[in-house]
């Protein structure tokens, strides 16, 4: 009945709202920490861009936004929050000089539960404490590591995966730890490039993965960690080698393009260049003549 489609709707209004708010409160605190932590040395843009939405996030009329204009400022706030987090001398990075951005990468260890990530929510999807045999990971930093497991595999795999706003151009390196049962594959990808790892030991070992991608432009980044079977992740890290890298990205297969021929050469079909004495079949301009 149209009642019914009108309570529906309210009632998803309603909870599309709850959610705003629930998300805008955590990015507020988010903001405000990274104020607390970065704003004095990252640089004089990002301290603008800090100031400027500071101005929307105490605006008054931030309790008239609907839940699109909340979650609009989040993803503000947290396009700042990562400015903040970038070193202001990132620019100097280079293949003999990498700089560190782990920072950028909200609770890369999963010391604060999954705070910060997406992930498949299976029946044992956790921040899970690494001191319990079932999910300790030998390597890992800290005490607890991210967990994801279910009684049925998802049709479209386990993932956990973070976006990293607002990256400049340039080439990175990500790494992780990553563990499940022997010959497991698991991808470790940023936006959508990277490779498999095969879990070479058995599954409370843990298996440092590391893939190089590239940025043309300033741009946001989703880092992700999938696979079709359980597994576990810890210790994201990610390091930058600037704009002028040269080192190889992984994932992408480079095809080597070959120079066209110049002009009125003739070669045989064994692409050898021949001249006008030449008899039988020659490639001339792209075309094929038979030469007597």
């Amino acid at each position: 009945s149209d009642a019914r489609k009108a309570l529906l709707a309210a009632y998803d209004e309603v909870k599309a709202g709850v959610e705003a708010w629930t998300a805008y409160n955590a990015a507020t605190e988010s903001f405000y920490t990274a104020k607390d932590e970065y704003y004095d040395e990252a640089s004089l843009e990002a301290q603008n861009a800090y100031d400027a939405v500071a101005e929307l996030v105490d605006a008054e009329a931030a309790a008239e936004y609907n839940a699109a204009e909340v979650n609009a400022l989040i993803d503000q706030m947290g396009t700042v929050v990562s400015a903040l987090k970038l070193p202001a001398d990132y620019s100097a990075a280079s293949d003999e000089n990498p700089i560190v951005m782990t920072q950028v990468i909200i609770n890369p260890s999963f010391e604060d539960g999954l705070n910060g990530w997406a992930y498949y929510q299976g029946s044992d999807t956790k921040s899970a404490d690494n001191s319990n045999a079932t999910y300790t990971i030998d390597i890992a930093d800290g005490s607890y590591v991210f967990n994801t497991w279910n009684s049925s595999t998802p049709a479209d795999g386990y993932y956990v995966s973070q976006v990293l706003k607002g990256l400049p151009a340039g080439t990175y390196e990500l790494q992780a730890i990553l563990a499940s049962d022997l010959g497991s594959k698991i991808d470790l990808t940023a936006n959508g490039e990277g490779m498999p790892f095969e879990m070479e030991g058995a599954k409370e070992y843990g298996q440092e993965a590391s893939i190089i991608f590239k940025l043309e432009e300033k741009s946001d980044v989703t880092i992700k960690a999938s696979s079709m079977s359980w597994f576990k992740a810890d210790n994201f890290r990610l390091t930058y080698y600037g704009a002028e890298s040269t080192k190889e990205v992984t994932g992408i297969e480079e095809t080597e393009i070959a120079t066209a021929p110049a002009k009125g050469l003739m070669y045989n079909l064994a692409g050898q260049q021949v001249d006008k004495s030449y008899k039988g079949i020659v490639l001339k301009d792209g075309k094929v003549y038979l030469q007597k």
